[in-house]
């Protein structure tokens, strides 16, 4: 069945990625680069007709790209200096078809036909309720790139997923910085279990909206802990500060990021957010269990605002973007708190932990580099050294 569907795909192949060139080359030849930018992920969105091709370029318009995310395609498809490659891009590859054999297809092969249902509905909604892998339903925008990334492959960021899904045990205080619209806290809150609790921060008022929706319908699971949501970014310290915003957050809304720098740009948009320390907000003698943090190059700041926390040993593993060549600032001020740090490798089969080490970084097709801070090294390896996927696929049924 397998073999017949992608004889299926290659006799689509010439008229849609011809259909696709045509489209990609006839926004973009000729234009800047801002113009580009913001013509050419909504073309990829509403020209390319089959909905199998579009896991060809997911990676470039999915997850975890921090301020560049939406820039990521104008890379893909743009020479030096700005210019077009000329339609040139081959779209239909082997290498393309394999990518079928990536994890989120290959141990989710029913994924593939809600791939192919999700074409149909991105041109009729722009809203969608898609059911992730441990059971609890996150309504998300078709048009938007972690949505898309979610729908389309029914996951997002799986080594982040991964790590997460391991790390976190039953009774846990999770602390999810940078929530978004709450795909980690989904997780964080299965694995707490009842007994646990959940705290989320999302500073941006329209995607902390959709957080508190989600979150509203997962206090309805008897599996979850509980949640705490906090409108608010995390930093050094207490007060307010500037969250900005950029043409490419209307097609990835986790590119907003923290900084009282004045930028100078014609599409900039700034607000006033809240910014508190979680020095402040977590109780003496308190522990946590798991804290993940996705920040745009905020994560410095916001573990400054937690030196007491860090001191007295009061977070066991830390799970952290960080897009500067290892070692950062927030790996040296980490381990000078006593943490080990690691770098989060993807595989076929599940999440390798490299001691002191970067993780292997594409800057056009990704994973964005995430490490692993913990206290606990020997856990951590032991947690993470059983091959195959747990947090989806046929090993999630019986390995949890």
């Amino acid at each position: 069945m397998f073999a017949a569907f992608l004889i299926f795909l290659l006799m689509r192949a010439s008229d849609t990625s011809l259909g696709l060139i045509r489209c990609l080359t006839g926004c973009g030849r000729g234009a800047d680069r801002k113009r580009y930018r913001n013509t050419v992920v909504g073309q990829i969105l509403r020209c390319w007709p089959n909905a199998i091709e579009c896991i060809f370029v997911e990676a470039a318009v999915s997850n975890g790209w921090g301020r560049a995310a939406s820039s990521v395609v104008t890379q893909a498809f743009e020479a030096p200096g700005g210019k077009n490659r000329g339609g040139t891009l081959h779209m239909f590859t082997l290498g393309s078809i394999l990518r079928l054999a990536t994890p989120p297809y290959f141990f989710q092969p029913l994924q593939i036909l809600r791939r192919l249902r999700l074409e149909y509905l991105w041109r009729s909604k722009r809203e969608a309720l898609v059911t992730l892998p441990w059971g609890l339903p996150i309504r998300i925008k078709l048009h938007e790139a972690i949505g898309f990334n979610i729908a389309s492959q029914g996951l997002y960021e799986i080594g982040v997923t991964e790590t997460l899904w391991r790390l976190t045990e039953p009774g846990d205080l999770a602390i999810d910085v940078g929530a978004n619209i709450g795909y980690m806290t989904s997780i964080f809150g299965i694995r707490v279990g009842q007994k646990g609790k959940v705290i989320s921060f999302e500073p941006h008022p329209d995607v902390f909206e959709s957080l508190r929706e989600n979150v509203e319908i997962w206090k309805q699971d008897r599996r979850c802990g509980s949640f705490v949501l906090q409108q608010a970014a995390l930093g050094k310290e207490s007060g307010q500060a500037l969250l900005h915003t950029n043409e490419w957050f209307e097609t990835n809304r986790g590119t907003a990021w923290i900084s009282n720098k004045v930028e100078d740009s014609p599409d900039l948009k700034t607000i006033k957010v809240k910014i508190r320390d979680l020095d402040s907000l977590i109780d003496a003698g308190e522990t946590i269990g798991v804290m993940k943090m996705d920040v745009q190059e905020h994560e410095l700041g916001v573990l400054q605002g937690m030196t007491r926390l860090l001191k007295r040993h009061a977070v066991r593993d830390i799970v952290f973007e960080e897009l500067a060549a290892f070692p950062a600032l927030t790996h040296e001020y980490l381990k000078s708190n006593g943490y080990s740090i690691f770098a989060l490798q993807e595989s076929f089969a599940g999440v390798r932990l490299l001691p002191d080490a970067q993780a292997d970084f594409d800057p056009v097709i990704g994973p964005v580099p995430n490490y692993l801070a913990t206290l606990d090294p020997s856990r951590a390896k032991s947690l993470l050294r059983p091959g195959i996927w747990r947090s989806f696929g046929p090993a999630s049924l019986v390995a949890n």
